[in-house]
């Protein structure tokens, strides 16, 4: 099995490549080299925190230490006496979406496939079962996951 490669990422074009290579391998935009010293001499955060003082109070500071033996139960919230607001689902933006689309899809077919004006659309009346049978299923999941939302 072979090992995997140690790779990063080109911060120009997003490409893998080697950790240690100089150059991108895809757009050949020169890498800006890691330095190791932060390692030698720790994080960065341990240099921070001994070199400048927060300039809000630590809780060490704040908060003396308390040492009670005495059992502390959190406090029980009261209900609340206000209804909190619930999102109201409304069918019309569905709706007006669903017209407009329409709308704009009859317009677009009106312009590019007009015949002196007129677009015809013929579909075969005798198929009118198969689209009622297709529609019934269709019609019953829109109800259900619209009523499973109001709940």
């Amino acid at each position: 099995m072979k090992p995997v490669d140690r790779q990063k990422i080109c911060p120009n074009c997003d490409g893998r490549i080697a950790y240690d290579a100089t150059q991108c391998t895809y757009c050949f935009a020169t890498l800006p080299q890691d330095n190791t010293s932060s390692k030698i001499f720790g994080s960065s955060q341990d240099n921070l925190t001994a070199i400048y003082t927060p300039p809000y109070p630590t809780k060490a500071e704040t908060e003396p230490k308390t040492t009670s033996k005495a059992a502390v139960y959190p406090e029980k919230e009261s209900p609340l006496t206000e209804n909190a607001p619930t999102d109201v689902k409304s069918f019309w933006p569905l709706l007006l979406l669903c017209l407009g689309g329409n709308l704009l899809t009859l317009g677009i077919l009106q312009f590019f496939f007009s015949d002196r004006g007129v677009v015809r659309l013929e579909i075969n009346g005798s198929y009118w079962f198969l689209m009622v049978l297709l529609s019934l299923p269709l019609l019953y999941l829109g109800l259900k996951n619209a009523s499973k939302n109001d709940s």
